[in-house]
């Protein structure tokens, strides 16, 4: 297995998803970033909307070997269950040209299909909602400062991860 950097256009990153089964517990949910697709977003989120078509999310593609793929992709279904539809997106590099296209999963703000959603909240909200919460994934303020610096690393600034990363040490 590989892996690249690529973004991905008309999707935002947000910590607007409960973990109850990752990063939380029933009792004590943490908070996952979700990718939110930009037409889906309430015209109040015309900002998001406007970033997430504009500049869209940076992540790390992987490129599966066809031997183990089926599992692979079986085990990643199960794995983003609560509340999240595979697709298939075009990635872009950094000069904004097209690279290939590949699965990704993204959330639903419909509460009805996604109960975990938690649309959106104040950031110092979810800080708090963090620091408290450890699943079986492990302490969900360690997701968030990993997140961070996979983003740091790759030369991202993502705002909404930034926010999130500086409430949870002062929280």
């Amino acid at each position: 297995t590989s892996s690249f950097p690529a973004r991905v256009k008309g999707y935002v990153r947000r910590f607007w998803q409960s973990s109850v089964d990752h990063r939380g517990t029933v009792d004590n949910p943490g908070r996952v970033a979700t990718l939110l697709r930009c037409k889906d977003l309430p015209q109040t989120s015309s900002r998001d909307r406007d970033e997430g078509e504009r500049e869209g999310v940076w992540g790390m593609a992987y490129v599966l070997k066809d031997d183990g793929f089926d599992d692979t992709m079986r085990m990643l279904d199960i794995r983003e269950k609560n509340g999240y539809t595979r697709t298939v997106a075009t990635l872009y590099d950094a000069d904004d040209k097209a690279i290939g296209e590949a699965f990704l999963y993204y959330g639903s703000i419909d509460t009805a299909e996604n109960p975990m959603y938690t649309g959106p909240e104040d950031v110092k909200t979810i800080a708090r909602r963090v620091n408290r919460a450890v699943g079986p994934s492990g302490a969900n303020a360690d997701y968030v400062c990993r997140l961070w610096r996979c983003l740091q690393t790759l030369g991202v600034r993502d705002d909404h991860v930034q926010s999130i990363y500086d409430a949870i040490k002062t929280a």
